[in-house]
């Protein structure tokens, strides 16, 4: 009889490599920064004489943002992860129960501190000491914001997503009704509003013809029972 590995029974830990974060953080940095960059060389060819100075400073500024804002959420929503990956370097056994979760409260706590500390950096690196505070807190309400919009717009899509699956599932668990009905060798047939909608108008068309034959009739009938009989001759 074979013994079962404790270790094999728990769940596996998710380790998160520092370089992968670091990866998407400057992918995030570099997408930022091309729209910096485009929106510099406008500002600058509209209110300046030197629209290349105005783009790269704000290529650089967007990317700093981005990149910032970006590694450190991912750090945040991932620092389970980090812990294990460091763990592991140290020859230490991962908690395998400690696991990372994104819920959405988590992910609106982290992009509201990402958005504090990258705005915090960046009025830091680009303006001066006193503007840190109103950029952190401008980022941050940055952050939660467009996290909570993010949420709504995926919940929508993901219930119309939902009802567009479960329109497709109904249609399926019918359509071999259909095709049946549909058969020339059936002797019923599928009708659609608006087939039904014009049998019915034709009935009615064959009723009203009828009772007016019958209104015929009846006065026929009246108007031979008001004629007098002819005397006897």
């Amino acid at each position: 009889m074979q013994r079962s590995n404790p270790s094999s029974e728990q769940p596996a830990q998710h380790v998160a490599a520092p370089s992968a974060l670091l990866a998407s953080a400057l992918e995030v940095g570099a997408l930022t920064g091309s729209g910096g960059l485009l929106l510099g060389g406008a500002q600058g060819i509209a209110f300046s004489g030197s629209p290349a100075l105005f783009a790269a400073f704000a290529g650089a500024q967007w990317f700093t943002a981005g990149s910032v804002y970006w590694a450190t959420r991912s750090a945040i929503l991932n620092r389970r992860g980090l812990q294990a990956w460091l763990d592991v370097k140290r020859g230490i056994r991962p908690n395998g129960g400690n696991v990372d979760t994104f819920s959405q409260k988590e992910r609106v706590k982290a992009s509201t501190i990402a958005g504090g500390f990258s705005g915090g950096i960046v009025a830091a690196v680009t303006r001066s000491r006193s503007h840190i505070i109103p950029g952190a807190v401008m980022f941050s309400i940055f952050g939660f914001a467009g996290q909570h919009l993010y949420d709504f717009l995926d919940s929508r899509h993901a219930a119309r997503f939902e009802e567009a699956a479960a329109a497709d599932k109904a249609a399926d668990s019918k359509s071999w009704l259909r095709k049946l009905a549909d058969s020339r060798f059936s002797p019923v047939k599928v009708l659609s509003e608006d087939e039904y909608e014009q049998m019915l108008k034709e009935k009615l068309l064959k009723v009203d013809v009828e009772i007016a034959l019958v209104d015929e009739s009846i006065d026929k009938l009246r108007q031979q029972s008001q004629t007098p009989a002819d005397p006897e001759k």
